[in-house]
């Protein structure tokens, strides 16, 4: 399901009024009430386990995939950085990224990164776990080869399976697996809900044209006026 503005809210918005915190908080406390669970148990506390059913895994993905939802939370909520793992562990990070935090904490992040025998998840893994997710993010690269520097190929269907989808999410969301994918890919990607992608190649005219595209405003123009369920 899409973020749940009114239609009150969407014109306004549209009319050039600004998503302020409070409407944000409410927005997402609306759509996405048990990532938000998550959210706070993970600011409180340092980490927080998703639950293991579709809604929730759903919920946590969609509010880590794209990236201003993403950063307005880690802002609102003092500054934190959030990552999020393969098995969907929510960290908070109050010091920057995982690359800053102290040595233990950075230990426990990559643990759950990697395999049972000890090695790390591999790009070739992640290929082959979410095929259906990397297909879209493929077509995409090869559809910006050719396109002018800071021009981006996009992905927006009316509808996606389940499947596929939740694949995408997880390609999306998952700091590990979006790092991977891009240096691997070599290209930079974008995330809108409800599943919308776009990514081009990592220079920043590039860089500038994804973000605009997955402003926070275009998060709700891209939902406008018909809220879907996606």
């Amino acid at each position: 399901m899409s973020l749940l503005f009114s239609d009150d809210e969407v014109k306004r918005i549209t009319n050039g009024a600004p998503v302020d915190d409070e409407l944000l908080l409410d927005v997402l406390h609306r759509s996405l009430p048990k990532a938000m669970e998550i959210v706070k148990a993970a600011t409180a506390h340092g980490t927080a386990e998703t639950p293991a059913d579709t809604t929730t895994e759903g919920q946590i993905l969609r509010a880590m995939a794209s990236t201003p939802i993403r950063c307005e939370i880690e802002r609102i909520y003092g500054g934190v950085r959030f990552v999020l793992t393969p098995k969907l562990r929510l960290f908070a990070l109050r010091n920057g990224s995982a690359r800053d935090a102290e040595p233990a904490i950075r230990d426990v992040i990559g643990s759950y990164a990697r395999n049972a025998d000890g090695t790390g998840i591999t790009f070739d893994q992640i290929r082959m776990e979410l095929q259906d997710g990397m297909t879209i993010l493929r077509g995409i690269t090869l559809e910006s080869q050719h396109l002018a520097d800071g021009e981006i190929a996009t992905h927006a269907p009316e509808k996606m399976e389940d499947a596929p989808r939740l694949q995408l999410l997880r390609l999306m969301a998952v700091d590990h697996y979006r790092r991977l994918t891009e240096q691997n890919l070599g290209r930079a990607f974008a995330f809108l809900n409800c599943h919308a992608t776009s990514g081009g190649k990592p220079t920043p005219k590039v860089r500038e044209a994804l973000t605009k595209w997955a402003s926070l405003s275009n998060q709700v123009l891209n939902q406008s006026p018909v809220r879907r369920d996606c």
